[in-house]
């Protein structure tokens, strides 16, 4: 693959990178997983998440963490196909 794709010189895997700002943050950060958003609704003081099987609550910042065809990017951008687009590249590991 092209550098100005894979990134250059150094390959890190997404665990390993995924690891570090989620050990930092673990004590002041809430995780919810085993749940699902299904509604984001910006607020004054920030965002307001629907969660399937949880109750409603608001956060300062939400971050959707559910994959390359992530329910909550399109819950807060709209439909995927109006913001994704194919760049000619496939990865498989």
């Amino acid at each position: 693959m092209p550098a100005e794709f894979a990134g250059g010189e150094i390959e890190v895997l997404h665990g390993d990178l995924a690891k570090v700002p989620y050990e930092r943050s673990l004590p002041y950060t809430e995780y919810v997983f085993g749940d699902s958003i299904t509604g984001l609704t910006e607020t004054s003081a920030g965002v307001r998440a629907d969660f399937r099987r949880g109750v409603s609550r608001e956060f300062g910042l939400v971050v959707g963490a559910d994959g390359p065809h992530s329910n909550v990017r399109r819950l807060a951008f709209g439909p995927e196909e109006d913001y994704v687009s194919h760049l000619g590249y496939y990865a498989a590991t």
